[in-house]
């Protein structure tokens, strides 16, 4: 976890409306804040690298399966190899047996499908 006493959380979702939706949730929580929110895997890595050498590193990454330029679960295997403390929760409508069981075989903590209420 950073030194803030804020959770630190990075929106990686490809629906505008829903990622919106998303950070406006985490602003609504106490204790948590969002470092940032991208529709794409490659610039949300690129983001999570740069708040890391800055000192602010990401403590969860909220994360979708289907993304326009990569998979979730590339995404994911790419932060996990960062060697950072990171939770990982994939909020996607992927409901396939065999997506979930690699995403939590690839460090991934939670796997909630979407719809979901909070």
């Amino acid at each position: 976890m950073s030194d803030d006493a804020a959770l630190r959380v990075l929106i990686v979702e490809d629906d505008p409306m829903t990622a919106q939706a998303h950070a406006d949730f985490v602003d609504r929580v106490p204790g948590f804040e969002v470092a940032g929110t991208f529709l794409g895997g490659h610039e949300a890595i690129e983001r999570f690298d740069e708040l890391a050498a800055a000192g602010s590193p990401v403590d969860i990454v909220l994360l979708d399966m289907n993304l326009t330029d990569s998979h979730g679960l590339e995404v994911a295997g790419r932060l996990n190899s960062r060697g950072q403390d990171v939770d990982i929760i994939a909020i996607t409508a992927v409901r396939h047996l065999q997506v979930i069981r690699s995403a939590i075989s690839s460090g991934i903590t939670q796997y909630v499908i979407k719809p979901f209420t909070p």
